[in-house]
């Protein structure tokens, strides 16, 4: 795991430019989708298992998580099976404290003080609870499989050595 956060203001500025520039980024994202295999086949397991919709809105989602730390420099292992279990089983075993889907919901998941990449969790619930195609419990499921995917790919994730992260969590409130 990495041991600084990428900066939420420049987890908002990719996310909002990769969303803008689909194409500009779809080279890389694609690359980064194929050379993750494991993960890819993962997220896509459980979109079925869990009955979350478009599975083109997710491989999306799961690319820009991606991207992003493409974005941030440095290297990306292979996501493998342990890392994806070990990020399922934390999650897992703090699931239904972050319930109900309530107002105080983020609330609650920020409060996690393990959570890789906060500000890229930040960004998920921000996106993602916006989304009116959706309805709130599939949004929820959507929520907690691409946090997932951000522990997962952050256990793997070594940042560049002059990489200039921030060392502390602190939320930061971005309007869309």
């Amino acid at each position: 795991m990495a041991d600084q956060l990428i900066p939420r203001q420049q987890v908002h500025a990719w996310i909002e430019d990769i969303d803008a520039n689909k194409a500009t980024h779809k080279a890389a994202i694609n690359f980064l989708l194929t050379s993750q295999r494991a993960l890819s086949r993962y997220v896509a397991k459980a979109a079925g298992q869990v009955g979350v919709g478009s599975r083109r809105k997710i491989l999306f989602i799961q690319g820009a998580i991606l991207r992003v730390f493409d974005l941030a420099g440095g290297k990306i292992k292979k996501v493998t099976g342990e890392h994806i279990t070990d990020a399922e089983q934390k999650i897992g075993s703090i699931a239904g404290d972050m319930m109900p889907l309530d107002g105080e919901f983020a609330s609650r998941v920020r409060s996690v003080p393990w959570r890789a990449q906060g500000h890229l969790v930040d960004e998920l619930l921000m996106s993602l609870f916006d989304d009116k195609e959706l309805d709130v419990k599939e949004l929820a499921k959507l929520f907690f499989l691409m946090w997932v995917v951000v522990e997962a790919v952050d256990a793997a994730w070594r940042p560049s050595s002059d990489f200039e992260g921030e060392s502390e969590y602190e939320y930061l409130h971005i309007e869309a």
